[in-house]
């Protein structure tokens, strides 16, 4: 009987593994959709809002079509340059996330139906205060992440860590 588990258990892992490298960005996607629907719903149920289907959807929509696709690519690019954990930190936390960051806003912001134009201003209101908050978190996030983690699943594992991350993040935007 314990072997007919273990097996099991060898073939999920196997299978998983498999869809990971045959479908990196629809695996990740699905993950990273899933996960932040989690963590929108958990920010809502915190907060004590009734829950804004709207907002859930939106963000699953960011993470699984912006998030993903932008965060496989990026870190691969990371990966390859060989660099050790405190330039790619560096890299990752000052010159990458602030412009992903505004992105993210950027495209909830219009998403939900705000003007074009007022957009620039509101990000403007949202991400200096919202980086702070960031770098408090992904810092040491993204050390564990490239010190620890295999390349494959460092967006997984990105993943794990973003389930709390949408909960300050949620609660973030929620006050704007």
């Amino acid at each position: 009987m314990a072997k007919s588990k273990e097996s099991n258990h060898k073939s999920l892992a196997t299978s998983y593994n498999d869809l990971l490298i045959r479908y990196p960005l629809m695996i990740n996607g699905l993950q990273a959709a899933i996960i932040a629907g989690l963590g929108v719903l958990a920010s809502q149920l915190l907060n004590g809002n009734h829950f804004d289907f709207i907002e859930v959807y939106i963000m699953m929509f960011i993470n699984f079509a912006y998030h993903t696709p932008i965060l496989l690519a990026f870190n691969n690019i990371l990966q390859k340059t060989g660099l050790r954990i405190l330039p790619m930190l560096i890299i990752d936390q000052l010159l990458f996330s602030p412009l992903f960051t505004c992105g993210i806003v950027g495209l909830r912001l219009l998403l939900l139906g705000n003007s074009i134009y007022n957009i620039p201003n509101m990000i403007w209101s949202v991400v200096p205060g919202a980086m702070i908050s960031s770098w408090m978190f992904w810092v040491p996030s993204k050390a564990i992440i490239f010190n620890f983690v295999p390349p494959m699943y460092q967006l997984l594992a990105g993943n794990a860590f973003s389930f709390i991350w949408t909960i300050i993040f949620a609660m973030i935007l929620q006050k704007k």
